[in-house]
Parts: C-alpha cells; structure tokens; sequence
C-alpha cells in the first residue's frame, strides 16, 4: 500500500486507542501523513440492542440466507442507513428491503438495463442520487433521491440507473421469469400463519415460515400484507 493510504476503515470502538496508535507508529516510522480520510462506521443494532451471543441476536449472511433472505437484500438493507449513524436490524426491516430491492428490479426490467459500472454520459433524473453519494457518502438519502424518480424513468436512464446500482453495489433483478402457479397446500399454509401473526402467536407463525421454506416457498411480510414467492434452489 505505500507509506501513505487514501481510505482507512473500521469501528466507531476503534477511533481510540487502536487508529491513533497506527497513526502515531506509521508517521512516526515513516515521517509522512499515515491516511487521508478515515471511514468510522457506528454499530449495528438488533431489534434496539447490542448484537451479541448472550443475547441469543447475532445473525450471520448465513442466518440471514436460512431465513429465505438473499445477501443482496442484506445489502440493501445495510444501505438504507447512514454509516455514520447505528442501523437497528430487524426481520421486518429485511422483508421491507425485499420490496424496495423488487422495485428496483421492476424498473430495471422495464427499462431492459444492462449491468454495466461505466459512468453515464449525463445523470439526468438520476443526479440527486448521485448528489447525495457525493455527499459523505448518504446512501439513505441517494436510494431516497433513487425512489422519488424510479416510476418516470425511461429508456434514456438506462446507463445512468446501471451506473448507480454498481455504485451501490447492487445487482437487480432483470430476466423476465414466468408466474409460478402457488399449491394449494402452500396457500393453506400461508393463510394460517397470516392468523397466527394476527393472534400475536410469533412462534406458530416462525414454525410455519420454516414450513413454507421446506416447501420452497418464502413469505415476505409487508406493510400491505404477506405475499409468496418461489425459492430459487
């Protein structure tokens, strides 16, 4: 890396003491500026406390994939708060950055977007949310900016919304898949777990989430109800 770095991240736990001894061992060393900007991330909360094991709330990309979530709706999720400020996890919250992620690729769908990190030739619609990344990096308010256009994009956003979502590091979803017929017992199943969630009875509607998922099929949850969709094996 050189004497000197352009991007140091790490914890807001390690600003003191752990990066002011880097600084003072590396310059003291070499006798040149250590790293130019340092990226402090504040901590991740889970339904408003401490992640920990004694708490029985640490999660892993793994956890997070057995409960049917993919790791680009963890990402999403991750996004849709400023890394400067704590992000609260909860399952709901996952199931929320599903459908924002799912518009995303709606959109992308629509406008036949092609992967692609080039910049465009001009942002257009799309320059706010650039704006916003621009500024200390905020990727809440950039996603905001993304979603306050996402329905009058048209072809000419094409690149530019390719562009963004390789800046965010997202990959939407953009083949066109044919609607999957939902057995009936699956249907059985879904409803009942809709009234167990409506009688507050958490570890029935858990025990058939799992169900569902044996039988491949997801519930995701949401402010306008539960709605199923097929596990991709």
């Amino acid at each position: 890396l050189g004497t000197g770095i352009d991007l140091h991240s790490g914890g807001i736990d390690l600003i003191f003491p752990h990066h002011e001894n880097e600084i003072a061992q590396s310059e003291c060393a070499t006798g040149e500026l250590f790293v130019r900007h340092w990226f402090h991330v504040a901590h991740l909360t889970v339904d408003r406390q401490k992640m920990s094991k004694s708490l029985g709330n640490l999660y892993t990309v793994d956890d997070v994939v057995a409960r049917g979530f993919t790791p680009m709706e963890l990402r999403y999720l991750l996004l849709s708060g400023h890394y400067r400020k704590p992000l609260n996890f909860t399952w709901d919250s996952l199931g929320a950055a599903r459908s924002a992620l799912g518009q995303i690729s709606a959109t992308a769908r629509r406008l036949a977007v092609v992967p692609n990190g080039d910049p465009p030739a001009a942002w257009g619609r799309l320059g706010g949310a650039v704006a916003a990344l621009e500024d200390d990096l905020n990727t809440p308010k950039a996603l905001g900016e993304l979603f306050t256009v996402l329905d009058q994009l048209d072809a000419e956003d094409a690149p530019a919304l390719a562009a963004l979502l390789y800046a965010f590091g997202l990959q939407a979803e953009v083949a066109v898949e044919p609607p999957v017929e939902i057995p009936a017992e699956v249907r059985q199943l879904a409803e009942a777990r809709q009234a167990a969630r409506a009688a507050r009875d958490w570890a029935e509607s858990d025990r058939i989430r799992d169900e569902l998922l044996r039988l491949g099929w997801r519930a995701l949850d949401g402010k306008s109800g539960t709605t199923l969709e097929p596990v991709k094996r």
